[in-house]
């Protein structure tokens, strides 16, 4: 799932609580960023996976290939950090 924040990834209380649910069944969550530019970091303290410089679209290609080879997301955001 890519979610498409605010600022640097910027959610509001009802997007992240929902997210938070969404990634304690297991669901893969990148977050990013819906303004032209602007860094989103990798590693979140949420578990989350943010979008780092990629935008909501390029981090939905690269979340796509990621989970055709796992599922988990420490490595998804291993994938994520190596495009940086």
């Amino acid at each position: 799932l890519v979610m498409a924040g605010v600022g640097r990834g910027g959610l509001t209380p009802a997007q992240s609580a929902a997210l938070r649910r969404a990634h304690a069944a297991g669901v893969v969550v990148v977050v990013g960023t819906r303004t032209g530019s602007g860094r989103v970091p990798v590693m979140r303290d949420d578990g989350m996976v943010g979008a780092g410089d990629l935008n909501p679209q390029k981090a939905r290609v690269l979340l796509m290939l990621g989970l055709s080879r796992t599922s988990d997301p420490r490595e998804i955001a291993r994938i994520f950090q190596t495009q940086q």
